[in-house]
């Protein structure tokens, strides 16, 4: 474990017992940053994009399959968005937790696919679409429902709403003016 506090040697000199209670305290910090995938020093990496999407439908059912290799670490939160607009303006966002999985009845709607993972203290990473980003996919829900009219977005997580919607738990740590930070 690296231990990287300023004038290390020269405290230790000093007063062995009191680097060695500031050498514990940085292992403690150093636990908890990996426990939590927090970054003690600055802002905390994204994970890499997912491999793949791939989305089916039928009779207005809609099922997805994030395909994800890469190494995560625990914490990891998967997101779908959907949108009947090939350039995602306004997106529908799902949080899948750890799933990587989705399905759910939509009705008879065309919609364009896209998803991306994070950890709660990351920002986003970059999308992975059903398709490419210049050519999503479109998928058609089919059947004889077609519920209503998709409603705005209103955001995820920290995010303000469809303007500011990063589409995951937001890249700002607070929205508002929360109390006790």
């Amino acid at each position: 474990m690296p231990l990287n506090y300023r004038n290390r040697q020269q405290i230790f000199d000093k007063s062995p017992e009191f680097a060695q209670a500031l050498d514990d305290i940085c292992g403690q910090l150093e636990n908890v940053s990996k426990q939590t995938n927090a970054s003690p020093n600055g802002v905390t990496n994204p994970p890499s994009p997912p491999n793949s999407l791939n989305v089916t439908a039928a009779h207005g059912i809609f099922d997805a399959k994030i395909e994800d290799s890469n190494p995560v670490n625990r914490g990891a939160n998967y997101f779908l968005e959907y949108s009947p607009s090939p350039s995602f303006n306004s997106p529908t966002t799902i949080d899948l937790g750890q799933s990587r999985n989705y399905r759910a009845n939509l009705g008879n709607q065309t919609l364009h696919w896209r998803a991306h993972v994070s950890y709660p203290t990351s920002a986003r990473s970059a999308h992975v679409y059903h398709g490419t980003q210049s050519n999503p996919i479109a998928v058609a829900g089919g059947g004889a429902y077609s519920g209503p009219d998709l409603q705005p977005s209103s955001g995820s997580g920290t995010s303000r709403g469809a303007s500011g919607s990063d589409g995951a738990f937001g890249n700002n740590p607070s929205r508002g003016n929360p109390t006790g930070l």
